[in-house]
């Protein structure tokens, strides 16, 4: 019996199993829906809660006194996102 060749080795070593592609026929699991994903940076949801807000006074909702409030949440909507957070 002849020794095998240098190619044959070459060959049989880049067929090692480590190297072989594995087919999966299964796709991944998909994630879990939780919800709505909202935004971490605050001055973003006051931003938010603000024009929501605005919307709905435009639509006749009445605040009565308590308008003013509105006001705070832009007032803090435009400094949190002013220093970024």
């Amino acid at each position: 019996m002849l020794p095998p060749s240098w190619r044959q080795l070459q060959a049989s070593s880049l067929r090692s199993p480590e190297t072989e592609p594995v087919l999966d026929c299964h796709p991944p699991p998909r994630p879990k829906y939780c919800g709505m994903k909202l935004t971490k940076n605050i001055g973003m949801l006051l931003l938010a809660i603000y024009l929501i807000l605005d919307g709905l006074l435009g639509f006749g909702l009445n605040l009565g006194p308590f308008v003013f409030l509105l006001y705070i949440v832009a007032l803090a909507a435009g400094i949190f996102i002013l220093i970024g957070k």
